[in-house]
């Protein structure tokens, strides 16, 4: 054997041509048992087996084979880490050469839809919610992301002065004195006069000079329990609205951070599924999966998106949602959504 080595050696005049001579006389001595040959050049040539592999692979892509239709990459990735296993892909140009070729690295993803071959790749999603697995705090953005409103805050002390009486615009006082002269509030009777309220008359009944000083009227509703239903009701719109505002504050700042990853905003086709351009990305991704998990990811997963999560994941790289220990609504969002809330609603 070793002057069998010898002569092959010595045949060839560069280095990676040798090396070669010798990969193809073992490849014909062992019947193509990748196995027998990677012990072969570890033994004799005094080879990694890491090294092995790579000479292999390169070998194979010399003479224009496929090294995967000749070995399984589970079986080359047992022997190694996965930036080992990456190496051996990369270092011997398998990646270069085959990245782009299906029928050897498949992207055959079931939320794919592919246009042309490989010209453009649309992510086909049912919902906004499957985005969710791409931040760090999931279940915040699977809440916010989903198309059902939901509760950020849960139930919370309401101001009356600071939260209701000061966001209340024009159109909305005018609703308020509209409602209470509607559902029959003037002439029924009031607590003992205790809000400096002075009036000629009886001044223990709400007489419409008092519903129509918003002022007064304003004081009445925060204090006096003829108005406690009412009162109720615009803490509840307080509410609703501080809600409904953060929520769509922190959908908002979600949705950017979804198109800025992926360089394309998300939209609504006729078939009232989600579509977004992930073309820019698309190799990318696959490419950043194999470098970290050291698999395949059209093996390992039958969802791009998944792909693009475990990666983020395994990176520790997840797209970040707000600190809700230190998130606030934005104030005229809040108030802008409790007007139109008494408009729309009292």
């Amino acid at each position: 054997m070793k002057n069998i080595i010898r002569k092959i050696l010595k045949e060839s005049v560069d280095q990676p041509k040798r090396l070669f001579k010798y990969v193809e006389h073992s490849l014909s001595t062992f019947d193509d048992n990748v196995e027998e040959v990677i012990e072969d050049l570890e033994e004799n040539l005094n080879l990694t087996k890491l090294e092995s592999y790579t000479i292999l692979f390169e070998y194979f892509i010399y003479i224009g084979v496929d090294p995967l239709k000749m070995t399984d990459f589970d079986d080359v990735s047992y022997y190694f880490d996965g930036e080992e296993s990456v190496s051996i892909l990369t270092n011997s140009g398998w990646l270069d050469k085959y990245l782009k070729d299906k029928t050897s690295f498949s992207r055959d993803f079931r939320d794919i839809t592919e246009i042309g071959d490989g010209e453009r790749f649309l992510l086909k999603l049912d919902d906004w919610e499957e985005f969710s697995c791409l931040f760090d705090e999931r279940n915040l953005s699977s809440r916010v992301l989903q198309q059902d409103s939901t509760e950020l805050y849960g139930w919370f002390d309401v101001d009356y002065e600071n939260d209701i009486v000061d966001n209340l615009d024009d159109k909305s006082k005018n609703s308020i004195q509209e409602y209470v002269k509607e559902k029959g509030f003037i002439g029924k009777p009031i607590s003992d006069n205790q809000y400096n309220i002075s009036f000629e008359g009886d001044d223990t009944i709400l007489t419409e000079e008092m519903v129509n000083d918003i002022d007064i009227l304003l004081e009445l509703i925060g204090e006096d329990d003829l108005f406690f239903d009412l009162r109720i009701e615009l803490e509840n719109f307080y509410r609703w609205s501080y809600e409904s505002a953060g929520e769509s504050e922190i959908f908002n700042n979600l949705s950017s951070k979804i198109e800025g990853f992926f360089g394309n905003k998300p939209y609504w086709g006729e078939d009232n599924k989600l579509y977004l351009d992930v073309t820019t990305v698309f190799y990318d991704s696959l490419v950043r999966f194999l470098n970290c998990e050291g698999k395949m990811p059209g093996n390992e997963h039958n969802y791009f998106l998944t792909v693009v999560c475990e990666t983020l994941a395994c990176e520790g790289d997840e797209l970040t949602t707000p600190d809700m220990n230190y998130f606030y609504p934005d104030s005229s969002l809040v108030a802008s959504d409790f007007n139109e809330n008494i408009m729309s609603n009292l």
